[in-house]
């Protein structure tokens, strides 16, 4: 003969049931900063900054990042709208840049993209620098 259920005790049993089973799986889920993975733009330095128009300018990405190599960096001017233009990727953290005829405040931004589209997710920063008349 079949026992009844009782269905008084089975909502919290399966309700235990997943937080465990959500508990145990999410110990190996990538947290961010204390990902060993995890690629984080510490700075970027631009060199020199402010920079004559015609006079070449390096940017240098610093990131942190301990576990993996073959990073990839695309570099892009910003326009007024916000719309990266002017896109350049080198296998370096350093892109030489030549400062325009116009002076002005130039808007910049630097995505670093992990090996073969591998994890971590890639992380970009935006920059600024100013070229001035030459003297």
């Amino acid at each position: 003969m079949k026992r009844p259920i009782n269905h008084r005790f089975l909502l919290p049993l399966l309700a235990a049931m997943l937080t465990a089973a959500l508990l145990l799986n999410g110990c190996d889920i990538p947290t961010g900063k204390d990902d060993p993975l995890a690629t984080e733009i510490l700075r970027v330095e631009v060199e020199p900054n402010p920079v004559a128009v015609g006079d070449t300018a390096v940017f240098t990405c610093v990131i942190r990042d301990s576990s993996q190599s073959g990073f990839t960096f695309t570099w892009g001017l910003v326009n007024q709208n916000g719309f990266v233009t002017t896109v350049t990727t080198t296998d370096t953290n350093q892109y030489r840049w030549e400062a325009p005829s116009d002076t002005g405040r130039y808007s910049h931004s630097v995505r670093v993209n992990p090996p073969n589209g591998s994890a971590p997710d890639p992380v970009a920063e935006n920059f600024e620098v100013v070229v001035t008349e030459n003297n």
